[in-house]
């Protein structure tokens, strides 16, 4: 079972149906404070996560270290705070 998290109810949509299309199972959420409350323990293989859901992200390692984490993101801008943001030391990698 899959997670995906994006605040574009028409990303979701697009994600979700191209995962399940490929025969993934995956449950997708619009809001993030309702998908926290959702999340189980070792429950899900994978998460997707818009870009701006980061403070998300933290709150599930806070539950799940072992969880893995995929950001997504259909726009430059955001992606780029992000990085150099969150991820400083990969500026020069990215």
């Amino acid at each position: 079972m899959d997670i995906l998290v994006d605040d574009e109810p028409d990303t979701c949509m697009v994600y979700q149906m191209t995962l399940e299309d490929a025969g993934y199972e995956c449950i997708s959420y619009t809001d993030p404070v309702k998908a926290l409350q959702e999340f189980r323990l070792a429950y899900y293989n994978l998460i997707l996560l818009g870009i701006k859901m980061f403070e998300l992200c933290e709150k599930i390692r806070e539950v799940d270290r072992a969880v893995h984490i995929i950001f997504i993101t259909a726009t430059e801008q955001y992606y780029e705070r992000f990085r150099t943001q969150h991820y400083p030391e990969l500026v020069n990698y990215i």
